[in-house]
């Protein structure tokens, strides 16, 4: 899948945090307004407008999978960044080898370490790659982000990366399981080699 959506969404973060001096005000209406067409989202038309292209913008007043994409993604950023002084988002242009950037499910699987009951976290995220309504995925993916922020992990989050994923599981039932199955990827993958490290110091520990 081409990245028709994360660099824009990248831009669009990068500028609300203005080199650690976030827009407060955007932040606070990103957080207040569940979507693109409610009124207090007006305070981020803005930098939508100035980073999509003409072609992602609605001619109708209904939004595009594109607007709707970005929007989703920047309001989970900015509940997930609320009442933290550490930015938890980094731009593209500022990552380099050592980046510690995860996707949103790769952070969910770090949970576990915060003292979170790995049963219960498996069934949250189970539910999710279960759903197949979108409106039903972007409310999962909310309180998703509400979980992992008050386990305050500090975990930096690639949400310019979710942005492309909604854009993608609004395509179409094909690509709609394609994101799940990277979500799945992400999810498990993490999970199963953090709980190995933890049986492994367990275990030496116990020596």
């Amino acid at each position: 899948m081409p990245n028709k959506i994360r660099n824009k969404a990248d831009r669009i973060i990068t500028a609300i945090q203005a080199d650690a001096k976030p827009d407060k005000g955007a932040l606070a209406a990103l957080r207040t307004s569940k979507s693109i067409t409610d009124p207090g989202a007006t305070v981020v038309w803005p930098y939508i407008l100035a980073n999509l292209d003409e072609q992602d913008l609605s001619r109708t007043g209904t939004p595009t999978r594109e607007e709707i994409a970005v929007y989703t993604a920047i309001r989970l950023y900015a509940i997930y960044q609320q009442g933290v002084e550490q930015l938890l988002y980094t731009p593209y242009y500022k990552r380099n080898d050592g980046d510690k950037t995860l996707t949103l499910f790769q952070a969910m699987a770090g949970i576990q370490n915060a003292g979170d009951d790995s049963t219960a976290l498996r069934r949250q995220i189970t539910q999710v790659l279960a759903t197949t309504n979108f409106e039903t995925t972007i409310n999962s993916l909310t309180r998703l982000v509400g979980v992992l922020k008050g386990k305050k992990t500090g975990a930096v989050v690639d949400f310019a990366q979710l942005a492309e994923d909604i854009f993608w599981y609004q395509t179409g039932y094909k690509s709609a399981n394609k994101v799940r199955l990277q979500w799945g990827q992400d999810f498990y993958r993490s999970f199963d080699q953090l709980e190995k490290m933890t049986n492994q110091e367990e275990n030496n520990n116990a020596k």
